[in-house]
């Protein structure tokens, strides 16, 4: 028996040796153990006792390790002492001196005994103020990366600890630091708590910044005072170092894990489309602090970029996507080159900095297509001179011919006094004939336009538009010159003056879908704001002829009809003097407009191609680009007040308005 126990014995301290050879550890079993705080409730200056219980070992076999206490707490002595003279065991004692009240986590006290190490896990100890009363609450500010570098994201939680029941504070003081940015979030953090033998601490996240610190060095969150139920929490400063940030990440200054893509769409457009060059970036870090390139192209109008930005605050900064929309309109054509620069950032969890090389997209622009004649493109084609000569304006009709116009219904007024019968109703069809005759088209005018064509189809576009300028010194009611002369100035790269032209055009014929959808066109290329819409389809002139037929019709019943007898005819009689009277309307509120001319915004001397109108009861200013069409209502002195847009008015130079 004794053999058998020996060779067991030999057996164990060959493994026991072999585990220290392979490992260079000793091979010891960890035991988790019991915990006896003494007295149940501790009081400022009071002395507790921690006893861990360590069965089936003689206090000569234990070995104690070193107690570590936080501040606040003192050692006071530490032994092994035997349980009992029945009992096979030993305790580990512990006493301490508590120096002030609050809550103190310790970590474990562990001992090794007969080739076990055993420990108590972390223990909680409150002691309460001396003179009575609950346990106070603490507070402190947690970073969430202890060692950030310039430019990243960190969220600085301020976070209440209390052993009792959570409770969010009445009040909280707090300036934020001038260093940075530092920018409070909501929705971030949740109540935790924390279990241990001897009690439960909950965490409460009170206030939470986002920090982006700019630059390196040392940088101090201040103190902050808290307000819960009738206690006052005074909240420490903490301070945290910042890293340089690498030098490869340049201008971009981004901080993070990110995902990054490029877009370039159409690569394939018709000249004076727009192309759109999108930049996407997404993961996580500082979002919404970082610099994304811009595109870089010749030959291509940069009108306009467009922002959006989804992003949320998270333990790791802001997590979401950044979108950048670039939009370029096309002039010449040709196979062009969007060169983007090159995008680095920083990832902290890989240490190392992420780049995207610098990228050359090409764009093909291709010619409108045009013809001549009648086989001409509807799209911006040039319109043929027959039709440029008979296009007239509509606005041009003289008095006189409205004048005619009315004779039939005037006619009737009389006609129904002084004669009746067959014989009244034949003069008033005859006066109604003539009026007809005479309200025959106007003739064209007779002008050559083939200088203009040979120059626009031979690619002298500025030669065109001026030959066209210098017809509409003489004949500026020619809509279709109007329109020519519009489309050779986009089409040689002024598209200030095309816009200027074109909407010249649609005034004097806004019923004509050739002009309108070539002004649409040309607008939508420069990716104007706030336009001032063009004139409607039913323009002031057509109402008054609405007006005047019904003024005829409503003659003919006089004269036909006895109203009085047929009620029928009564009821049809009052629906057009209503249709008169929205017609009237209409035509009264267009000529009001049509007097308010259209200019054009264009560069100035310096160059610059934006101008800002204030908007009325709007601190900011509007941006306009160069080419919106603005209303004139006032002059003085030497500025313009011009609306742009429903009610959006301001004053703007007069130099800065084409065609006014």
């Amino acid at each position: 028996m004794g053999s058998t126990t020996a060779k067991r014995s030999a057996g164990a301290g060959l493994v026991a040796a072999l585990l220290l050879i392979l490992t260079g550890l000793p091979a010891v079993a960890q035991v988790q153990a019991p915990i006896q705080v003494s007295p149940s409730i501790i009081a400022e200056g009071d002395i507790f006792q921690l006893a861990l219980e360590i069965p089936d070992v003689l206090p000569y076999q234990v070995e104690r390790m070193p107690v570590e206490l936080p501040s606040g707490l003192q050692l006071v002595e530490s032994y092994v002492e035997r349980m009992g003279d029945d009992a096979r065991g030993s305790r580990f004692i512990t006493r301490v001196r508590a120096q002030r009240s609050g809550f103190f986590e310790l970590p474990a006290l562990r001992v090794s005994a007969a080739g076990r190490e055993m420990s108590s896990g972390a223990i909680l100890i409150q002691v309460h103020p001396a003179g009575g009363g609950d346990v106070p609450v603490e507070g402190e500010w947690i970073i969430s990366r202890p060692e950030p570098v310039a430019g990243e994201t960190v969220l600085i939680s301020l976070v209440l600890q209390t052993p009792n029941s959570p409770e969010l504070p009445d009040q909280v003081q707090f300036s934020p630091p001038d260093w940075g940015d530092f920018q409070e979030v909501s929705g971030v953090g949740e109540i935790t708590s924390t279990r241990y033998s001897t009690g439960i601490l909950y965490s409460v996240p009170v206030l939470t910044y986002a920090a982006t610190p700019t630059s390196s060095g040392e940088f101090t969150v201040p103190a902050a005072t808290a307000r819960v139920g009738s206690a006052t929490v005074q909240v420490p400063a903490q301070s945290f170092t910042v890293r340089g940030a690498p030098s490869q990440i340049g201008e971009s200054g981004a901080v993070g894990e990110f995902q990054y893509m490029l877009q370039v769409s159409p690569r394939q457009v018709f000249q004076g489309e727009v192309v759109e060059v999108q930049i996407r970036i997404e993961g996580q870090g500082n979002l919404p602090y970082l610099q994304l390139p811009s595109p870089r192209a010749e030959n291509l109008l940069l009108t306009g970029s467009q922002e959006t930005e989804r992003v949320q605050p998270t333990q790791n900064g802001f997590m979401g996507t950044r979108t950048v929309t670039h939009r370029l309109s096309t002039r010449d054509v040709g196979r062009f080159q969007v060169d983007v620069p090159g995008f680095a950032w920083y990832s902290p969890e890989q240490g190392r900095v992420v780049s995207r090389a610098a990228e050359s997209l090409s764009v093909e622009v291709l010619p409108v297509p045009l013809g001549s004649g009648d086989s001409r493109s509807a799209r911006l084609g040039l319109m043929a001179q027959e039709k440029a000569r008979q296009m007239h304006d509509i606005r041009s009709v003289p008095l006189s011919r409205v004048l005619v116009w009315l004779l039939p219904a005037a006619v009737a007024l009389i006609l129904r006094k002084l004669v009746s019968g067959r014989a009244g109703r034949a003069v008033f069809l005859g006066i109604a004939s003539m009026t007809l005759l005479v309200s025959a088209p106007l003739p064209y005018a007779d002008v050559d336009l083939s200088a203009g064509e040979q120059h626009f189809f031979a690619g002298e576009y500025a030669e065109s538009r001026q030959f066209y300028v210098d017809v509409l010194q003489e004949h500026d009611y020619l809509a279709g010159v109007w329109y020519n002369a519009g489309l050779a100035a986009f089409r040689g790269g002024e598209p200030v003056q095309a816009v200027y032209l074109l909407r010249e055009a649609v005034s004097r014929r806004p019923d004509e879908p050739v002009i309108r959808e070539a002004l649409g066109w040309v607008e939508a290329g420069l990716e104007l704001i706030a336009q001032v819409p063009p004139p409607s389809a039913v323009s002031p002139p057509l109402l008054i002829a609405g007006a005047v037929v019904l003024l005829n019709l409503m003659g003919m019943l006089w004269l036909f009809y006895r109203v009085r007898r047929k009620g029928g005819v009564a009821v049809v009689f009052l629906t057009m003097g209503l249709l008169l009277l929205v017609t009237l309307g209409g035509a009264l509120r267009g000529l009001r407009d049509a007097d308010r001319p259209i200019g054009v915004l264009q560069q100035d001397a310096a160059g610059v191609s934006v101008y800002r109108i204030p908007v009325d009861g709007v601190d900011h200013w509007m941006q306009l680009p160069s080419g919106t069409a603005v209303r004139l209502l006032d002059i003085s002195g030497g500025y313009y007040l011009v609306e742009t847009g429903p009610g959006v008015q301001g004053w703007v130079l007069q130099d800065v308005i084409l065609g006014l």
